[in-house]
């Protein structure tokens, strides 16, 4: 029913716009009880030629031979696909790729689960199993393979609706809005603690133009624009991975990175934004150009006046580091782009004449009905990607930046999440303190 992709009979012009997803057996009742009505509803009407331009076709695919428990999938569930019996030919990716170490942590049930989302090319695992979530990111590391605890799928799939320009999932009511309209709809739908204060203030700073302008381009202009931001990073590494679980390498990197580089810049203008805001309300009379989250003399004076927004930007002063090192690569250095880091293997260190041999055996046709002058000027770059292909990837989706004077390895589409975090700690509290 599933064909497994291989670089022949993908295509990756565009993101894909079909998606298998393996439910662990063990949270199937989450859908079952409603948990996941909003989950299963998007899916549903994702899938929907009316309502979906393009149609996304997402397949969940539950592994039923794997438990002894039994699980009755209502009939007219259009959401599953159930599998009976372990597929032929599935490998045991974890002895191959995984260490020892980690390996250990895992039961044999957890092991038989991961091969078959791997065989599969799954976009993501939906689990509440404690060890597989715990470990996700090692997981990833090594494998390929994206855990996704069940709280998070309404999120993911908002980031492959988002991917697709649609705005109408998580309760977000359907109409003839415009692409601005529906997007701040949603994100106000997902930030209703931070728009209840932004009602509050709106009425204590009427008579300031200023203030009430500056208000409403942090609230209602960056921070929705930082949050699409996000969205488009996890959109493009999701098809990232979907072409590289395919041997399709670096497929959508530079829209990823577009977007990324937008999100560092966006990320600091934030907190620079947020001086200029406390400068106006404060009324302290420094110029824009004074006004800054890493300027000496505005923070002095912040500390007397504003404790605990000072106390908090002192806490944070690595993450600052970090955010700041990323914006001045994306503003006025080499761009800081993320790429996978490799390792040598056996098979990449072959000869050119072994690769070759390999070649010939892989794909007969290029050396028998291609004219052997094209066959000679372009086996170098055959060789080349060959050799590419068979690398180790030891650290996925990293980038260098220098932390005191030191290069540092960091992964900017893991850690977007928890910079986003960080932005909305230090707007909410910053707001706080200014208007108590």
């Amino acid at each position: 029913m599933f064909e497994k992709g291989t670089p022949k009979n993908t295509k990756s012009a565009l993101p894909t716009t079909e998606y298998i997803m393996v439910v662990d057996p063990e949270c199937f009742c989450e859908f079952e009880n409603g948990f996941l009505a909003t989950a299963s509803t998007m899916i549903l009407e994702l899938r929907n030629p009316y309502l979906a331009k393009p149609v996304i076709e997402i397949s969940l695919l539950l592994p039923k031979f794997l438990y002894k428990c039994k699980i009755d999938v209502k009939s007219g569930n259009d959401l599953f696909y159930e599998v009976g019996s372990e597929p032929s030919g599935v490998e045991d990716v974890f002895k191959k790729k995984m260490p020892e170490k980690l390996l250990s942590k895992f039961r044999d049930i957890e092991i038989k689960l991961l091969n078959f989302d791997s065989e599969l090319q799954s976009e993501g695992l939906i689990t509440n199993n404690k060890m597989l979530v715990q470990e996700r990111y090692e997981i990833y590391r090594y494998t390929n393979i994206r855990i996704i605890p069940v709280n998070e799928l309404d999120d993911f799939l908002g980031i492959i609706a988002h991917g697709n320009l649609m705005f109408w999932g998580k309760g977000i009511p359907r109409g003839m809005e415009s692409f601005e309209i529906l997007y701040c709809k949603d994100i106000l739908y997902d930030n209703k603690e931070i728009m209840v204060v932004y009602n509050d203030i709106r009425t204590k700073v009427k008579d300031n133009p200023k203030v009430e302008d500056c208000l409403k381009s942090v609230l209602l202009n960056r921070l929705p624009m930082i949050l699409y931001a996000r969205d488009m990073v996890k959109f493009y590494e999701i098809q990232l991975d979907h072409f590289k679980r395919r041997g399709l390498i670096g497929r959508f990197s530079m829209l990823l990175n577009y977007h990324l580089t937008y999100f560092y810049l966006l990320a600091w203008g934030m907190l620079d934004h947020l001086t200029l805001l406390i400068n106006l309300v404060k009324d302290y009379k420094f110029k824009d150009r004074d006004c800054g989250i890493r300027i000496k003399q505005y923070l002095e004076v912040l500390e007397k006046d504003m404790p605990k927004t000072s106390a908090l930007i002192n806490k944070e002063s690595k993450w600052i580091d970090v955010i700041a090192d990323m914006r001045h690569h994306a503003a006025h250095k080499t761009i800081a782009l993320v790429n996978d880091i490799y390792q040598e293997t056996d098979e990449s260190q072959k000869t050119d004449e072994e690769v070759m041999e390999f070649l010939k055996r892989e794909e007969p046709y290029f050396f028998q009905y291609l004219p052997k002058e094209l066959v000679d000027k372009m086996l170098p770059e055959k060789i080349f990607n060959w050799k590419f292909r068979h690398l180790k990837v030891i650290l996925p989706n990293a980038a260098m930046i220098k932390l005191n004077d030191k290069d540092c390895m960091i992964f900017p589409t893991i850690d977007i999440d928890f910079n986003v975090i960080k932005v909305k700690e230090i707007l909410a509290l910053v707001l706080s303190e200014l208007f108590p």
